[in-house]
């Protein structure tokens, strides 16, 4: 069987692009392990991308926690009430020594990329953005991760995040 010059390159540029393709998976595959051992520790508190403070999962545990009702909206289905147990990110943020006066928002991240920003206002609200690691008194599901952001009057649920392992204080005019 003969193949033409022309069949030979794009077999060879497929090849080529398959092996990149599995190479940047791999890559992204040990990341993800990375971040999943950095979450099984507890979360990681940032200001301008650098790290200030590591909470263990003790730690957060250890903290003033609170039991929250809240209701979750979905596209999936009728909103369902949820009840809570979590710390306020604010006292997070205050125990980790951050000058709030100077943060104009944060940012929290999730395992799988995801991010939701919150300004300094909703931060320092009280009673509105929690780190969440128990529902219903248990333990949150595999798939949630050790620790959930969930904002008590986002109307639609769209800034909660699941597998949370890193929250990044931003102060005013910096530039990231």
């Amino acid at each position: 069987m003969k193949i033409e010059k022309s069949n030979k390159l794009i077999l060879v540029t497929s090849i080529c692009l398959i092996g990149i393709i599995c190479i940047l998976a791999y890559s992204n595959l040990n990341n993800m392990n990375k971040q999943l051992s950095m979450n099984e520790n507890g979360i990681t508190i940032e200001l301008n991308s650098e790290s200030v403070k590591m909470f263990s999962q003790k730690e957060i545990y250890d903290l003033d926690s609170q039991e929250i009702e809240v209701t979750q909206n979905t596209n999936f289905g009728p909103p369902t009430s949820r009840n809570l147990t979590g710390v306020s990110i604010k006292e997070i943020l205050l125990l980790s020594n951050i000058n709030l006066e100077k943060i104009e928002e944060v940012t929290i991240t999730a395992l799988d990329g995801f991010s939701a920003t919150y300004t300094i206002e909703e931060i320092l609200q009280d009673d509105k953005i929690y780190v969440v690691y128990k529902e219903d008194g248990k333990k949150l599901e595999d798939n949630e991760g050790n620790y959930k952001i969930v904002c008590r009057d986002d109307k639609d649920s769209t800034r909660w995040l699941k597998q949370v392992y890193k929250i990044n204080g931003i102060e005013k005019n910096v530039e990231q």
